[in-house]
């Protein structure tokens, strides 16, 4: 195969896929590869949870407000279940509840009003969580639920009315380069020549970046989930613990066990997570973390402790140290555009697709320098 496209975007997670569809709807002949299936990554392994409450800076709550407006538009011609349905967070130690209460009043601002519960105000929203085992909860009325492998799969089948070309099982071996400059995209099933590469690849970022002679300051990690049988409504809204109020969830490379849960439309319980440093390809799921995942679940919500799993994974998740994604050109490789590192980047795709090809295009003044991907 030898081919030409304007844009080749490398990764078929959500972000890629949103981002392929928007260069495409602006008239760029794009094409998008994984060297996997699409959604075969995190965006396949994601809990399909909204949530907003962790969005507390100005730049990520209006992404995520954005990307709520597209998908209420998206969800009246595509069956991907988005519903704002609110959430809780939940607060574990007074550490969380306090830092909860500080960042309550920044979504004034928004005309978000999210609310800390206490004892048996939480089962109004969440019947089944035991009171006795939390300092309170924070319930945010605009979180929700969506399919994540009906929204990427959306983006995808969105972009070929527009004449998106797809390329899965596509594994990029390297590039050829022009100075500086990328000109072929080489690949498992032979070379494409462009003018732009956009590294949407998530925790095969780095990996992506170096073929090309650059780098980024982005680190992976492994999250476990599991689903159970289908049952009747038993987890009302997305339910998440408050372990990011405090970088709890950082503060260790072991394994660490978080509170995640949130239920389909077809009655599936998900549950997560375990999350631990593995190997970037592993997809062994260790009886431990099992174990002790479903122990944390039983622990908040005691009378769902009989729920019947019936399937286990684990999904590679990319992260920085500093929080931040990583959203720009690199220096080195002036043609390089990296699109990686979005926290729970379902909230968001939406929005970052439209402005990730505004800026390219040149019409959007989107303040990114501090995503730099040449930052240390």
């Amino acid at each position: 195969m030898s081919e030409r496209a304007d844009v080749v975007v490398v990764g078929g997670g959500v972000l890629g896929s949103a981002i392929a569809y928007n260069l495409a709807k602006a008239g760029y002949d794009t094409v998008i590869l994984d060297k996997n299936e699409f959604a075969s990554g995190a965006s396949g392994g994601n809990l399909g949870q909204i949530s907003l409450f962790d969005r507390w800076e100005d730049w990520h709550i209006s992404l995520a407000l954005e990307s709520l407006e597209m998908y209420k538009l998206f969800a009246q011609d595509f069956a991907i279940d988005f519903q704002e349905t609110g959430g809780l967070v939940v607060l574990a130690t007074p550490e969380q509840e306090e830092m909860a209460e500080k960042i309550v009043g920044r979504f004034k601002d928004f005309k978000i009003s999210p609310q800390i519960l206490k004892g048996k105000d939480i089962n109004s929203v969440e019947p089944y969580l035991y009171p006795d085992e939390v300092c309170g909860a924070v319930y945010c009325p605009r979180e929700g639920r969506l399919d994540p492998f009906a929204v990427t799969l959306m983006f995808i089948e969105l972009g070929k009315q527009y004449g998106l070309r797809i390329r899965p099982f596509t594994k990029v071996i390297g590039f050829e380069k022009k100075g500086s400059m990328i000109h072929k995209v080489l690949t498992s099933k032979g070379e494409i020549t462009t003018n732009l590469v956009i590294n949407a690849a998530g925790s095969w970022s780095g990996l992506i970046a170096q073929l090309a002679g650059a780098s980024i300051p982005l680190k992976y990690h492994h999250g476990t989930a599991m689903v159970s049988q289908p049952v009747p409504r038993v987890i009302f809204g997305p339910v998440v613990g408050g372990g990011f109020l405090t970088g709890a969830m950082l503060k260790t490379t072991t394994l660490r066990i978080g509170l995640s849960a949130v239920q389909s439309a077809r009655g599936s319980v998900i549950i997560g997570q375990g999350t631990e440093e593995k190997e970037l390809d592993s997809k062994d799921v260790p009886l431990k973390t099992f174990h002790k995942t479903a122990k944390n679940f039983s622990r908040y919500f005691p009378k769902l402790m009989n729920l019947e799993i019936v399937r286990v994974w684990t999904a590679v998740t990319p992260y920085t140290n500093d929080g931040l994604p990583i959203c720009g050109f690199s220096s080195k490789v002036p043609n390089l555009f990296t699109a990686a590192g979005f926290k729970g980047a379902f909230t968001t795709a939406p929005a970052i697709g439209v402005k990730v090809v505004e800026y390219i295009r040149g019409r959007s003044n989107w303040p990114i320098e501090m995503f730099s991907p040449d930052r240390v």
